[in-house]
């Protein structure tokens, strides 16, 4: 009485399934069903077969995708995350063209025995343009003057001597090295990691000559600048509940050391959520100092 009335109501299912969702579940019941052989293979091979063929753990399940509907698709990437199957990422791609200016370029005039027309025998004139190809180019770090003039005011009714000057605006009073340089010294140095005597070479190739010791002059007037914003990222870490720190050691020149060189340190200091502030500080070791 129970098996006609369980198949009674299997019909009864079946009829209210179409054709092609009744495929589609036949479909994803076997590749569910392929998944548990598959691990099953995979956990026998790990434990029981040669140590050379353990590489076949790697999540290989899905390099042929379920010929299913996408609700189907999505269900078995469900199911094969859950089971720790690792799925297939996606291909890499050709990266976009970032947005720069163009600069067009035009070939040289042809030979002039090649402008008359094979036909006729007229010259033939440029009508139309083809772009053949686009193409990276840089222009390398080039060196130049900034000539800074002082504005003079006058009154032109009167002989008054009193004229007002006004000056134009200056990072370092009389400094020989404007802001992009400052700038350009310090982010090679520090992001680039290429040191003074370095820079010095790479700056002599384009006819300035700055020493090590010019360029160290001009990285100590940066922090100079700087020192203002370090003292306010100080304040508003010091803010902080909780601070988290810790030290890299980097070597230092001492000429009063046996191998001219020490061991400094340079701190890094993360600030909790509210105060959310990097900062970095050099010591010259780990002895606590007062300040």
């Amino acid at each position: 009485m129970q098996n006609t009335q369980y198949h009674e109501l299997s019909k009864e299912f079946l009829v209210t399934l179409d054709q092609e969702a009744l495929i589609n579940l036949v479909i994803q019941l076997d590749f569910k069903y392929q998944q548990l052989a598959e691990n099953a293979r995979i956990a026998l091979a790990d434990k029981y077969g040669r140590k050379t063929e353990h590489f076949i753990s790697t999540g290989q399940l899905l390099l042929f995708p379920s010929p299913s509907t996408n609700s189907g698709s999505l269900d078995s990437q469900d199911s094969a995350q859950k089971l720790g199957v690792k799925t297939k990422q996606q291909g890499h791609t050709r990266n976009q063209k970032p947005d720069l200016p163009h600069v067009q370029l035009f070939p040289p005039p042809p030979d002039p025995a090649l402008l008359p027309c094979p036909c006729c025998g007229v010259a033939r004139v440029p009508t139309r343009r083809i772009l053949q190809a686009s193409r990276y180019q840089i222009v390398p770090a080039r060196f130049y003057f900034e000539d800074l003039y002082s504005q003079v005011y006058s009154c032109k009714n009167c002989q008054c001597s009193e004229e007002l000057v006004i000056k134009t605006p200056e990072i370092v009073e009389n400094g020989t090295a404007s802001a992009g340089l400052l700038a350009h010294i310090a982010v090679s140095r520090d992001c680039d990691h290429i040191p003074f005597h370095r820079q010095s070479a790479i700056y002599n190739r384009s006819g300035v000559q700055l020493s090590r010791s010019t360029l160290s002059d001009f990285y100590s007037q940066t922090a100079r600048i700087l020192q203002p914003l370090h003292d306010f990222s100080r304040q508003v870490l010091l803010k902080s509940h909780v601070i988290s720190t810790d030290d890299t050691p980097v070597k230092v020149i001492d000429r009063s050391k046996s191998r001219n060189m020490k061991l400094g340190r340079i701190w890094g200091y993360l600030g909790d959520e509210t105060h959310p502030v990097t900062l970095f500080d050099y010591t010259h070791s780990r002895a606590v100092t007062v300040q």
